[in-house]
């Protein structure tokens, strides 16, 4: 994200920025007024009080005033004051009259929030607000719209930074779903149209705004690529093996009555783990409220959520170090995804043409697969 320099000079920091910091969190400020942030910073810098912060946002752009070296004086919790000596000041302008200004300001607040965090490898506890400090009731119209409301917005972000999330847009399409499958296993066990089985999985997941790549991918991983023969049967429509635990009988986990229900579990079910959104379908889901809403943004934190340990403990100490190596029950849902996306419609058109066979094209691939390595 591209940030605006317009620094505090060195013959002011004896007012402004005195002391030499080492950050520790993030403090959030509302500014109470209307101006824009370049406003905002160039009258921090030519008056000679000692209020000061490190930036400003509008609803267009990131304004630093301040060196992230430097204190600044925000917080009101005087010249020792936690707040004051490790707190990066966020400015977020347009709080006196708010609407859609505000509203953009404190998007792009968000956005920035979530790249300091992700730089620093910091987690959503390091963003706390002026009123932690001094008891000042602010970042005032941020808190009257709701505190949490605004850590949401900011972990959504990281999210977005840190790996692949659950809710977003569907890139794939159903030829691509089905020429990938194909590839791995060409006589899926399915009692309908394969093609028409991934159209289901695109509709299905628009409808509650879940990116419906990923949650192919995962029921790729979860049942083989329809080859099935772990715990989870054909007839159960279960893709996503739902209820089915790694001690389970066969056939013990949910079943569901049609394929386009089977869908929507899992759908559902990768709902719960990624917003705190209520369904727009009727749950079908048989585990939805069992899962804490909204503790698993990412794919690849399902990780140890949906999947139990969601690593192989023979080759990785912890969790954590599997996630390091990108070798997890999430990563490997990526690395699926990855290589269905490889699949352009461009190139399923090109074979189409040529009137090459399936089976063919699978081979095709493969082979271009293996000269990439």
């Amino acid at each position: 994200m591209k940030v605006v320099q317009s620094l505090v000079p060195e013959s002011k920091w004896k007012i402004k920025c005195p002391y030499d910091m080492d950050p520790e969190f993030i403090v959030v400020h509302n500014t109470a007024n209307d101006a824009t942030a370049a406003n905002e910073i160039a009258y921090m810098i030519r008056n000679d009080s000692k209020v000061s912060f490190h930036y400003a946002i509008d609803d267009h752009e990131v304004v630093q005033g301040v060196l992230l070296n430097r204190n600044a004086w925000h917080a009101g919790d005087g010249g020792s004051g936690k707040g004051n000596r490790k707190g990066i000041a966020v400015e977020i302008c347009y709080s006196k009259s708010g609407g859609p200004k505000f509203e953009a300001a404190e998007k792009l607040a968000a956005e920035f929030i979530a790249s300091i965090l992700k730089e620093r490898n910091w987690d959503i506890s390091k963003v706390t607000k002026h009123q932690d400090y001094s008891k000042k009731y602010c970042p005032h119209r941020t808190l009257d719209l709701g505190w949490q409301r605004f850590l949401d917005m900011v972990s959504n972000e990281l999210a977005a930074l840190s790996g692949t999330p659950i809710m977003g847009k569907t890139e794939v399409t159903a030829e691509q779903m089905k020429a990938y499958l194909l590839m791995n296993n060409p006589n899926p066990k399915l009692n309908m149209d394969l093609l028409e089985w991934c159209k289901i999985w695109i509709e299905e997941a628009e409808v509650e705004g879940v990116n419906a790549g990923p949650a192919f991918c995962q029921m790729c991983h979860e049942i083989g690529f329809l080859k099935y023969g772990g715990q989870v049967l054909p007839e159960q429509n279960n893709y996503g093996g739902i209820g089915a635990t790694n001690n389970s009988a066969v056939g013990k986990g949910a079943w569901f009555d049609t394929p386009r229900i089977g869908v929507r579990a899992s759908i559902q079910h990768l709902k719960a783990y990624g917003s705190k959104d209520s369904l727009k379908n009727e749950c079908v889901d048989p585990r939805f409220k069992l899962v804490k809403r909204g503790c698993a943004l990412n794919f690849e934190d399902l990780s140890g959520k949906w999947a139990w340990p969601g690593y192989d403990k023979a080759k990785y100490k912890s969790l954590n170090a599997a996630k390091i190596s990108e070798d997890t029950y999430g990563h490997r849902i990526i690395m699926n995804y990855k290589d269905i996306m490889s699949w352009n419609d461009e190139l399923l058109m090109e074979l189409k043409s040529k009137k090459i066979s399936e089976m063919e094209a699978m081979l095709l691939k493969m082979l271009e697969i293996l000269k990439s390595i």
